[in-house]
């Protein structure tokens, strides 16, 4: 059975449940994501969204576990024309909640542990924007031979160039040694 995601959650009775949630989230509500790219690029028509699937479950032993994936399309700046990028990211969920720092160190290496108290609801929004954060590519970037040429300004031709000064060429300052170390070896000989 699959269901919209609530904003707030017991996640041990979700467990109990194997509840399903998956559908779309507007970038709206995911602020932290919003301000740290461009925005969003729309799957279809209407609102940029991030589209999620989260299964609870207990493992043999009992523990809840969380596993998913979340996928959306970032706008971010390309580091190479600072024009603006799509990328497409993906982000596995798989978490593990644990009620002390013990059990955490318990768990297998493929599991993220989240430290939950008995009685206190999760908020699964905030996973879902902690992994797209994470997937955010550290240097994003057009394709090579894709980017955008630079917006140009209002001024003129003359003002648009770059400012490079020219200077007069000058002696290598390391000719002097040389013609000392060719006089030398004369001298000698």
């Amino acid at each position: 059975m699959s269901a919209s995601l609530p904003e707030r959650l017991d996640p041990w009775r979700a467990a109990q449940a194997a509840r399903v949630f998956t559908g779309t989230i507007e970038l709206a509500r995911l602020p932290r994501l919003a301000e740290a790219v461009l925005g969003l690029a729309p799957l279809a028509q209407g609102q940029a969204e991030v589209c999620y699937r989260l299964a609870f479950e207990r493992d043999p032993r009992g523990r809840v576990r969380v596993f998913g994936d979340v996928d959306a399309v970032l706008r971010l700046p390309c580091q190479r024309c600072l024009g603006e990028v799509a990328v497409a990211v993906s982000a596995p969920l798989r978490l593990a909640l644990v009620r002390s720092e013990q059990q955490a160190e318990q768990l297998d290496e493929t599991l993220d542990p989240v430290l939950v108290e008995d009685d206190e609801p999760v908020q699964p929004l905030d996973w879902i924007e902690d992994e797209l954060l994470l997937a955010i590519p550290a240097v994003p970037r057009h394709a090579p031979g894709e980017c955008e040429a630079p917006v140009s300004t209002d001024a003129s031709p003359a003002e648009s160039e770059p400012l490079l000064e020219t200077t007069p060429e000058r002696d290598n300052p390391f000719a002097i040694l040389a013609s000392l170390k060719s006089r030398g070896r004369d001298d000698e000989g």
